[in-house]
């Protein structure tokens, strides 16, 4: 059977049974946006390149923790996204990047994600509104309410109000305070996660 007639499942598969010809299929099939993707990131054809060499290694190396049900796309750029911000970290920049690129610029915003597919940033989004709703749920109940009837349903701080029976003042502390929450907790856990909540929530 040829590989490119094999389903996604039985990629996996091939790749967890050690099929090299499949492993280098998935690589032919992948590295060229693989590595637009972590060019846009870094700017850096060559450190881009470094990145996805050692995401596609690290598939290769833990092959036999690959699951049936797993998406190897998806495990392959947050590979390459989770070594981008491990260097972001490594080199302190992460301040003097979000300094040079606002992002509340949408034209900046969407420049960083332009390289993604319909697909792609429909399943990031995913994963920053799961993120986003863990994280509201550590918060009091009146203070998640107002963040989401904010932001969510768009209603204006007066309506927020109305609608919880409390002040307006009461329901922009919530706000802020949700706001910051998310933030901080965003920025630790995912930079492109918080890049993502800044252009489409906050």
């Amino acid at each position: 059977m040829k590989a490119e007639k094999l389903s996604e499942q039985e990629i996996i598969r091939g790749i967890r049974h050690g099929n090299v010809g499949v492993f280098e299929y998935v690589f032919k099939l992948y590295y060229p946006r693989l590595k637009l993707y972590g060019t846009r990131l870094t700017g850096n054809e060559s450190q881009a390149e470094d990145f996805v060499q050692e995401a596609f290694a690290g598939v290769w190396e833990k092959k036999y923790l690959l699951s049936d049900q797993g998406n190897l796309k998806a495990l392959l750029f947050k590979s390459v996204r989770n070594k981008y911000l491990n260097y972001l970290e490594h080199n302190k920049v992460v301040d003097k990047y979000i300094k040079a690129n606002d992002p509340n610029d949408a034209s900046q915003g969407l420049f960083m994600f332009s390289f993604l597919d319909e697909y792609e940033f429909e399943d990031l989004k995913k994963q920053m509104m799961d993120e986003v709703e863990h994280l509201l749920d550590t918060l009091p109940d009146n203070c998640k309410k107002a963040f989401v009837l904010s932001r969510f349903e768009q209603l204006k701080n007066k309506e927020v109000a109305e609608t919880l029976g409390l002040n307006i003042k009461t329901v922009e502390k919530h706000i802020s305070r949700a706001s910051k929450l998310l933030q901080i907790e965003l920025r630790k856990r995912d930079f492109l996660l918080y890049m993502l909540f800044l252009l489409l929530i906050h």
